[in-house]
């Protein structure tokens, strides 16, 4: 439910270039420009937010201002709001298509996606003549950080942030160096604040991933700035045979929003902890996202299970 919200003013024509050079994936671009909030339609906010000491402030109850109720018919999670592993990639771990530059991780290749459904998703991507996020090689990158059996907490997104630079491969997760960070995770870092008090220092969420924590968006590419727009293109599949994989024991499941919720009904392990709440979208935050403490109580189960606490904030 990575929401992708804060589009550049700067148009992708130079991520497109830069992209072409390379095969499908673009070479991130930085704008300074005023960005667009994908989840109101309006200028995304651009007060003080610094990508390295971001401090979240609640006023009044309501968010600040990304990382997940909802409007029905909605197109996208990210568009509310809306990396590779710095892991070195070795030919083990990996197997990589050798003129584009995916690569699909050794741990899930025994999925029946990429037999079945993998080559016409591939064909699709590379037939796009628009410039896809993340980059290739960042596409599988949530699942080249959590093999099957480290994942201990699942969070849905949707799709990747359709802005150049931002999207990595982790449900909302940014590059460290984004500012201001997308709406609904400055949400998601209000309540860590008011819940562990403190946050992570930027939007960069991959050390929660070396601790097993799955950040997984149902469509793991976008075309640039079009939110949502990969989302039919055979992705569910793919969620489809995780979702499968990952009710064989007991996880964490912090599901946000109706979309994430639905798919979310699939697992049915009687152990697993749910934590349904409102999508922390500017939109719903404040109908029950706010004051649910996930963190914690996330945190609390993973002890009663014998297992160490999730580092949430990274402090």
């Amino acid at each position: 439910m990575s929401r992708p919200d804060d589009l550049p003013e700067q148009t992708s024509r130079q991520a497109s270039e830069q992209g072409s050079k390379q095969g499908r994936g673009p070479v991130p671009v930085r704008s300074s420009g005023q960005a667009q909030d994908h989840s109101t339609g309006q200028p995304s906010d651009q007060g003080t937010n610094p990508a390295r000491g971001y401090s979240p402030v609640r006023v009044s109850g309501h968010s600040p201002d990304h990382r997940p109720g909802n409007t029905p018919n909605q197109t996208s999670d990210n568009a509310r709001d809306n990396q590779s592993s710095s892991r070195p990639e070795t030919e083990s771990e990996l197997s990589a298509h050798p003129l584009t530059g995916w690569h699909v991780p050794q741990a899930w290749s025994h999925l029946p996606f990429f037999a079945r459904s993998w080559p016409s998703v591939q064909q699709a991507l590379q037939s796009d003549p628009r410039v896809i996020l993340p980059p290739a090689s960042q596409t599988f990158a949530a699942l080249e950080a959590c093999p099957p059996d480290k994942v201990r907490v699942l969070i849905l997104g949707q799709d990747p942030y359709p802005t150049p630079g931002h999207a990595h491969g982790l449900a909302f997760s940014v590059e460290p160096d984004v500012a201001p960070l997308p709406r609904s995770l400055r949400n998601i870092y209000t309540e860590m604040a008011a819940d562990l008090g403190q946050c992570p220092a930027n939007g960069d969420l991959r050390f929660w991933t070396d601790q097993g924590v799955l950040l997984l968006n149902t469509a793991l590419s976008v075309p640039t700035g079009e939110a949502g727009g990969h989302l039919k293109l055979g992705w569910s599949d793919l969620t489809t045979d995780i979702l499968a994989e990952l009710d064989r024991s007991p996880r964490a499941l912090l599901l946000w929003g109706k979309p994430a919720q639905k798919l979310g009904a699939r697992l049915t392990h009687p152990q697993h902890l749910r934590i349904e709440t409102a999508h922390p979208s500017p939109l719903s935050a404040r109908r029950g996202f706010f004051g649910s403490r996930p963190f914690s109580r996330v945190n609390e189960w993973l002890k009663k299970q014998g297992t160490p606490a999730i580092d949430w904030t990274g402090r």
